[in-house]
This record gives structure tokens, C-alpha cells and sequence, in this order.
């Protein structure tokens, strides 16, 4: 269980909100940060990003697919997005398989 006060810096709020919108779940971000999910999904909110209903499987809108690829891509720089890389994006960046087939699947 997270215990203190934890200050983060802009860059990790910012890679805070784009792993969550990017499909983390609350509970994976809680484990990486070790900070309380409440204040987790304050941050967030307050740096812009737009918290997920409990469960949902897709990345919290107005983020795109074509916005969420992009990102994919500057951690992948060579995925294709076929069905075959589908593993690889999954690995590298913690999305969800329902959302990694619907990118692939575009």
C-alpha cells in the first residue's frame, strides 16, 4: 500500500496521463508510481486526460486511434500495426488486447 507524499515532475505527469490514456489501468499505474489511485486519477484529470469508466476497454476519448498509433510508433518506431506486430505492441506499451485488435484491425 503507497504510503507519503510523492511530488511529480511535469514529465511524469504527462507520461502519467498518455500510459493511462494509452489503455494502463489505474491499479498498473498505483504499482508503477506506488501513489494512491485517487490521487493518481486527479492528476490526470488535472493535467487534461479524461478518466476511463471502471472496465472499459478502449482508451478514454477524445483520444483517436490514429493519436493512440502515433504513440505506439515512438516506441515502436517499425510497427506495421498487422496482426503480426500485435504481440510486440501489447508487450511494449501495456495496452489491452481488445484495443490492440481494433488498432490492427483498422
Amino acid at each position: 500500500m503507497p504510503t507519503g507524499k510523492r511530488l511529480f515532475t511535469d514529465e511524469e505527469v504527462q507520461q502519467l496521463r498518455e500510459e493511462y490514456e494509452a489503455g494502463a489501468t489505474l491499479q498498473q499505474l498505483v504499482d508503477k508510481y506506488g501513489s494512491h489511485r485517487g490521487t493518481l486519477s486527479r492528476i490526470i484529470e488535472r493535467s487534461g486526460g479524461t478518466m476511463r469508466t471502471r472496465g472499459s476497454k478502449y482508451p478514454a476519448p477524445p483520444e483517436s486511434f490514429e493519436t493512440l498509433k502515433a504513440k505506439i510508433l515512438r516506441i515502436l518506431p517499425n510497427a506495421t500495426f498487422c496482426k503480426d506486430d500485435a504481440g510486440q505492441i501489447i508487450i511494449h506499451t501495456g495496452l489491452k488486447t481488445a484495443t490492440v485488435e481494433v488498432l490492427t484491425n483498422l
